[in-house]
């Protein structure tokens, strides 16, 4: 009926066969005299049976692929030769707050600042023209938190010459966090085992002026008041320089033999 009224009309249909399932392309076009009245169609009938079989064939590949993709714990996705998401797993919808429907088509910049959407389309033209691999740490906005990632990415040629390039996302910030944690565990003990140093080096020292100062108030009978006062304050410094230096001592022995598992 639609060719009848003057416009061109496709569809598609199937048919059952002793072989299988037949699929046919239909296309109808309108010939006209020269009023411009329709006065017969010029039909076209084309077999496309392997056509149809070879997108089936294809769709379940894919399925498969993604149920495959959709086991890995990292955002995993594949990009055309222009940029456009073709395929990504559930990590990578969960990891930008998106879904299929949202995704495919879409060139991932529109998730990402402005600023930062040049130097991504950079670098993706770089690993699809030149088919080198790309690696790097890097630093990207995930549900409103600064992430550290590792991103990979190489190019995939298919059988028709296709340019793909497929992409992975490593979350390190965790990592990174715990490597920050046991550097500054080890400055501390470094410190520590200065502090520790420096207080038995005092100490030895120390001894030894406490040593004769206390040898002095044994023997002090004969100091005037003046004296005596002089040695009491001495006595009374190094003292508190012993407990101080204790303090020391007590503060690297506990740095030093506290571990705590990171």
């Amino acid at each position: 009926d639609k060719a009848k009224g003057g416009e061109a009309a496709k569809f598609e249909f199937s048919a059952p066969a002793a072989a299988g399932t037949l699929y046919f392309s239909s296309s109808f076009n309108p010939i006209r005299d020269e009023a411009g009245n329709v006065i017969k169609l010029m039909g076209i009938t084309q077999d496309i049976t392997e056509r149809k079989q070879s997108e089936e064939v294809m769709k379940d590949e894919k399925n498969r692929i993604r149920a495959i993709l959709d086991l890995v714990g990292d955002p995993i996705f594949v990009k055309d030769n222009e940029h456009r998401i073709t395929l990504a797993n559930r990590a990578f919808y969960d990891i930008f707050c998106t879904d299929e429907n949202s995704a495919i088509g879409q060139t991932l910049v529109e998730v990402v600042p402005e600023s930062e959407r040049h130097y991504i389309f950079e670098i993706d033209r770089q690993v699809l023209d030149t088919g080198i691999s790309d690696l790097r740490e890097e630093e990207i906005n995930v549900k409103g938190h600064l992430r550290t990632v590792i991103t990979r990415k190489v190019r995939f040629i298919d059988e028709s010459g296709q340019r793909y390039l497929v992409c992975s996302i490593h979350d390190i910030t965790e990592h990174r966090r715990i490597e920050e944690q046991l550097q500054i565990r080890q400055r501390m003990d470094s410190i520590g085992t200065l502090v520790g140093g420096i207080a038995h080096d005092f100490n030895n020292i120390l001894a030894a002026l406490k040593g004769n100062i206390d040898l002095l108030g044994i023997n002090s009978d004969n100091f005037n008041q003046k004296q005596k006062k002089f040695l009491d304050n001495a006595s009374t410094s190094s003292n508190r320089a012993v407990e101080l230096i204790g303090q020391f001592q007590t503060l690297s022995n506990v740095r030093n033999s506290n571990t705590t598992t990171i």
